[in-house]
């Protein structure tokens, strides 16, 4: 988001009141950014690698287990190697998402303006744009759409911010974005 000094975000507010499109406005709990964390964490190959990395060290634990010369801080070892995917990381994630829920930038309630020729978004009086080109994908999870901007960068938009207007948001990105960024998305029912 490009953010505006005083006299450009007055401007654009304006803009952003004169254009058509779907106004959102969101509100961030930990459990959104929780989400959006484990997503953005068991995403793609990072994903793979983790059921590897876990697969492995249970084929290791279970072939080493009877083995005289291992011992009981081996087999501990093992064991935490084992938990670091399915539960340290979770766990890690969600002690960090409960303190960042907290703070200025997250707690403070956003508004997305998906307009026909640009994004707008203000956040405690202040507003930036950026256009659809920007957006790398749009992805549709259980309880969220995510705009990913690339990098762990993204606007997410839970459910409850657009009950009863799925499908309107669905239709409007496909409009917007090509089939590559869109790939999947769909309204559910």
């Amino acid at each position: 988001m490009d953010i505006k000094d005083p006299m450009q975000t007055k401007k654009l507010r304006e803009e952003m009141e004169r254009a058509e499109g779907m106004e959102v406005k969101v509100t961030m709990t930990a459990e959104h950014l929780f989400t959006f964390s484990m997503y953005n964490s068991y995403n793609g190959w990072k994903l793979i690698f983790a059921i590897g990395f876990t697969l492995a060290w249970i084929v290791i634990l279970f072939a080493t287990w009877n083995m005289e010369a291992s011992v009981w801080h081996q087999k501990l070892l093992m064991t935490f190697c084992i938990l670091i995917f399915p539960v340290l990381q979770p766990y890690l994630l969600w002690t960090s998402t409960k303190k960042q829920a907290n703070t200025y930038g997250f707690s403070t309630p956003v508004t997305l303006k998906l307009a026909y020729n640009h994004i707008y978004i203000e956040q405690a009086g202040h507003c930036g744009d950026f256009e659809w080109a920007r957006i790398k994908r749009f992805v549709r999870l259980k309880s969220m759409f995510i705009m990913d901007m690339g990098s762990g960068r993204a606007y997410v938009i839970p459910n409850e911010s657009i009950r009863g207007r799925e499908q309107e948001l669905v239709d409007l990105v496909k409009k917007q974005l090509p089939e590559t960024k869109t790939k999947g998305l769909k309204a559910f029912a």
